[in-house]
């Protein structure tokens, strides 16, 4: 049986211009083309890269 791939934890730095795209995408109500964009821009799994966007909308107070 093959070894797990490894899990590549979230990016701690995210470049602005991916940043911006991902604000735009959770703001225009498509988080989920976030996650895809978070995922082939980062390498992350899909666990991973919707932490991520979670976390960002979590933390954006013009959500709520």
């Amino acid at each position: 049986m093959p070894a797990p791939a490894p899990v590549r934890a979230a990016p701690t730095e995210v470049p602005e211009e991916l940043r911006q795209e991902l604000w735009n995408l959770i703001h225009t109500g498509n988080p989920i083309m976030a996650i895809k964009l978070v995922r082939d821009r980062t390498g992350l799994g899909l666990k991973e890269a919707h932490d991520y966007i979670e976390g960002m909308r979590q933390n954006d107070v013009t959500l709520r």
